[in-house]
């Protein structure tokens, strides 16, 4: 066995370069996405020797790589697409998948009509790929067997796991010959964001096509083979491996997608397990012969000797003599999938060791995003608590008790300046005192409050203290009055202060002539001009209680309709 090494070295996170064998374009394959694949080959990538603000973040390579996948998650067609309402109600975000769309409808390579697509189910709000097939139709009892059975290998990296399968109601996809509605079978598997065939990323394009490096040729074969020996362990066999069915992603990740499609669609296939299996491997070869030529062979049927034997020896002048004669093992399916391992033993602990390296590189960029969320936690909670203008009625809340020392720690962390008076913006200082006080650190800190008159001295394990008892008195709180409660209290307040006023106009006139009530029963009336002044007063009043009222009702809008807390304590 030859020796296996990285094509690709990194020496660090910021030169992870992206692997193209032939200057590929932004496009999608049968199973790929409407977005720019980004593949990295990250092998061995030691720690950054200096720690800087650029080490707190992702680096860009990966950040980079998730914001695609994300944006492919979330890509869609508009509402009022046929796609949308060719498809059952329970499917949302649905986005085609297919190389060109106008073609969608044309016998695809099982020998059906299908369209596949990526779809969030409203059923549980996970995104799939979910293919649809036309002209079947199988028992429920069936499917569900067929998915059970795939369930037991859903846990195998190398498989795209199969999830679900259906029989629903469907309308006519654009295109299609059918003119009415009717039934459909849908599979859905676990969908791999930014991932292409290999069919599409060898294969297709007219642009000279450079040989795949043979290190990631004996990469790609021993994921796969891990996949075969899994499926084949349990009684199952694939019986669609070919470039067409095998996606390539990030990492140079391969895997067998597909699962269970073929067992639905030939249900009634002669073939004996023993059979099927050993025909995996024969695809297997064939799988790999054209990967290594980049070359297509025929998608149904055996494909001609003399073909296969043009290509083998283009392989035997390309790559080494123990790639040829796997190849030709293969293609002769002399082995299993147990043999095949260990054929491909030592190749795979290459691999393993890549895998390891690239485990240790994704887990300190965990690290730098989890310790990125540890700060973001605790920024929110202290601003929740910090300079809140009032909490059950009391206005002085968070200027008094130990409120008041977290105000004073968010102007040492956030508002210091130096001897000019120039904001200080260090973001090393930020960083480093958030993750004390998250750690609750015991080093001391001197704070001082805005006019330098008082000092105050506490370690960080008490502001952390502080600050989660504030934050749990704001997260268990019942809150203050009502909105009905204040604005009653609001009316009364008014009522008394109508009867103040008449009680004072009726003290100011008493004792002047005419002002009792007359024989003839008529009320005292007071001078125009008094009785003006008194009605604009009333009018007064009566608008500060409706004003009082709404900002009762303003105030509590956020206080008492919020909804629970995100994290406590």
């Amino acid at each position: 066995m030859p020796s296996v090494e990285s094509s690709v070295s990194a020496a660090d996170l910021s030169s992870l370069g992206t692997v193209r064998f032939n200057g590929d374009e932004e496009e999608a394959g049968e199973e790929g996405q409407h977005v720019k694949n980004v593949f990295v080959d990250a092998i061995a990538v030691p720690p950054p020797r200096v720690s800087t603000y650029g080490t707190l973040t992702l680096p860009s390579e990966l950040a980079a790589l998730y914001a695609a996948q994300a944006a492919t998650v979330m890509a869609s067609v508009p509402p009022s697409d046929a796609v949308v309402a060719a498809l059952p109600k329970q499917y949302v975000r649905v986005l085609p998948l297919d190389s060109d769309r106008a073609r969608r409808r044309t016998t695809g390579s099982f020998g059906f009509l299908t369209s596949t697509l990526k779809v969030t189910c409203t059923r549980d709000g996970v995104t799939y790929a979910a293919k649809r097939v036309d002209g079947i139709n199988a028992p429920k009892s069936a499917l569900d067997r067929i998915c059970q059975n795939w369930r037991r290998v859903a846990a195998q990296p190398s498989i795209v796991a199969l999830r679900n399968v259906f029989m629903a109601k469907a309308g006519p996809l654009p295109g299609s010959a059918d003119s009415g509605s009717g039934m459909a079978l849908f599979f859905e598997h676990d969908f791999v964001p930014g991932a292409v065939s290999l069919h599409h990323r060898l294969m297709a394009g007219t642009a000279e096509r450079q040989p795949v490096p043979e290190p990631t040729l004996w990469s790609w074969a021993g994921q796969l083979a891990l996949a075969v020996n899994s499926a084949h362990s349990v009684g199952l066999a694939f019986r669609c491996i070919s470039p067409q069915h095998v996606l390539l992603s990030e990492f140079q990740r391969v895997r067998i997608s597909c699962a269970g499609v073929v067992d639905v669609l030939e249900m009634e296939s002669p073939a004996t397990l023993q059979m099927q299996q050993k025909d995996d491997m024969r695809k297997f070869g064939e799988l790999f012969l054209q990967a290594s030529c980049r070359t297509e062979l025929p998608a149904r049927g055996a494909p001609a000797d003399d073909e296969v034997a043009k290509l083998l020896e283009q392989c035997k002048q390309q790559y080494s003599q123990q790639w040829y004669d796997l190849l030709v093992t293969l293609l002769k399916a002399e082995c299993g999938a147990s043999e095949l391992m260990g054929l491909l033993a030592p190749s795979m602990a290459v691999t393993l060791s890549q895998t390891l390296a690239l485990n240790d590189t994704l887990h300190g960029a965990l690290g730098v995003t989890h310790a990125s969320s540890r700060l973001l936690r605790t920024i929110v909670k202290l601003s929740q608590v910090t300079e809140r203008p009032e909490h059950c009625g009391d206005p002085s809340w968070a200027e008094t008790g130990e409120r008041y020392s977290l105000k004073l720690f968010r102007d040492f962390v956030f508002h210091q300046v130096d001897e000019q008076g120039r904001p200080v913006l260090d973001v090393g200082h930020v960083v480093e005192s958030l993750s004390r006080l998250d750690v609750a650190d015991g080093t001391p800190v001197m704070l001082s409050s805005r006019d330098g008159e008082n000092l105050l001295v506490a370690s960080y394990a008490t502001l952390a203290k502080n600050l989660n008892a504030a934050y749990n008195d704001l997260a268990t709180s019942q809150g203050g009055p009502s909105v009905e409660a204040m604005a009653a209290a609001a009316s009364e307040e008014a009522r008394a202060a109508r009867r103040r006023e008449r009680a004072a106009m009726h003290n100011l006139h008493g004792a002047q002539p005419g002002s009792m009530p007359s024989a003839g029963g008529m009320s005292f009336h007071a001078p125009p001009q008094q009785a003006s002044l008194g009605q604009n007063s009333f009018m007064a009043m009566n608008q500060g209680a409706s004003g009082f009222a709404q900002q009762a009702k303003f105030g509590a809008g956020g206080r008492f309709n919020a909804g629970a807390p995100a994290f406590t304590g």
